[in-house]
């Protein structure tokens, strides 16, 4: 019993601190139901007094349809109910965007997951209660001008249920993906900053990233920080993570390599030329791409490939070779662990790094002008 009352103490805390969310909240939800519900039986009453409807069955017949249209099924609600998601979720762990809160909150004798789970709980309650309302006060209205009637009823639910779920999705993905790895970063962070005593233009000119992290800020900004391969602590973390994989690959998690050869060097040569050029001494098409699969053809390939995704604006040391791009594809039961849409990433060669085989297999036949 003592740790329920504890909820619900901390429960009730937690929406003292939210006032503004709370008024935010009613406010978008009068103009959502009740605003619009009033432009639409107003607009009939207009019609109707315009000689619109013939009947006056007619007319009861539009009052029920704008009832239905104005707080059942509304396309204008997901803007509403995407704007009442970030503002709830953002705001319900806002405390996590500042370190002097964190620690005060860590040092309180509360379990962060019950914390996480208030703020959670509170933030759905506050659009419940808010759109609950809202609905009751905009139906009183419609009986009072007797444009509800069964059907008008159904309609309301059921765009209720879909609105409330479509705002959970919506917010699960502010609350849960956003407050949780914020909190974790904070380890991040230390780490990090251990590693930055090693960092010097030297370092950094003489080395490529071996990764990097990206951040996402709450106004959806990026920031993007390079790391090195003697950034121990960093990557000690980011194994813990299990968020860390080596620039260097692993072939036994390859499927297959897709190299094009650009041919640049022709399509140069063309341009230098002039537009009489021989076709076939210097081809318009001059791509040739040429899929990999055999074990050590992958070996030795992912010795010279680099990430197209990974910048290194310090380094002059093996720049890339811009004749050629890669793609990898990794196996579906690979322990590579970046994103998994299509199992595929994007490389390139270093310069000097293209195996003999593949430079022989992406060159132009003779009298050819592409070859897939």
């Amino acid at each position: 019993m003592t740790s329920k009352n504890s909820f619900w103490a901390s429960c009730i805390e937690n929406h003292r601190r939210r006032g503004w969310v709370w008024i935010v909240a009613v406010l978008f939800q009068a103009v959502s139901y009740v605003g619009v519900l009033t432009v639409y039986l107003s607009r009939i009453r207009m019609w109707n007094e315009e000689g619109t409807y013939k009947t006056a069955a007619d007319f009861q017949n539009a009052m029920y349809q704008a009832t239905q249209d104005a707080l059942g099924f509304q396309d204008n609600m997901f803007p509403i109910l995407a704007g009442l998601a970030v503002i709830i979720g953002m705001q319900g762990f806002s405390y996590l965007y500042d370190r002097k809160k964190v620690d005060l909150y860590h040092s309180v004798p509360v379990d962060k997951n019950r914390r996480f789970f208030v703020v959670y709980v509170n933030g759905i309650v506050i659009y419940l209660v808010t759109t609950l309302l809202n609905i009751l006060i905009s139906v009183i209205m419609a009986m009072v001008q007797q444009a509800v009637n069964e059907k008008a009823m159904a309609v309301i639910g059921l765009g209720f249920v879909w609105n409330l779920l479509a705002f959970l999705t919506m917010y699960n993905n502010g609350a849960v993906e956003v407050a949780l790895p914020v909190e974790e970063a904070l380890n991040l962070r230390e780490a990090y900053l251990k590693d930055l005593d090693k960092f010097d233009f030297t370092m950094a000119r003489n080395n490529r990233p071996c990764g990097e992290i990206r951040f996402r800020f709450p106004n959806w900004m990026t920031y993007t920080i390079s790391v090195y391969e003697n950034y121990e602590n960093t990557i000690a973390y980011l194994q813990s993570r299990e968020a860390y994989y080596p620039v260097q690959l692993n072939p036994e998690d390859i499927e297959s390599i897709t190299v094009t050869n650009y041919h640049y060097e022709l399509q140069m040569a063309r341009e230098e030329s002039g537009e009489e050029a021989s076709s076939i001494l210097f081809p318009e098409n001059s791509t040739v791409t040429e899929t990999f699969y055999e074990e050590e053809q992958l070996a030795e390939i992912v010795q010279g490939i680099y990430p197209s995704v990974l910048s290194a604006p310090w380094n002059n040391y093996k720049e890339r070779d811009d004749n050629y791009s890669v793609i990898v594809m990794f196996k579906k039961d690979t322990t590579y662990p970046y994103i998994r849409s299509d199992y595929s990433f994007s490389y390139q060669f270093m310069k000097d790094s293209v195996p003999a085989f593949v430079e022989e297999a992406t060159a132009l036949d003779s009298g050819e002008s592409a070859a897939d």
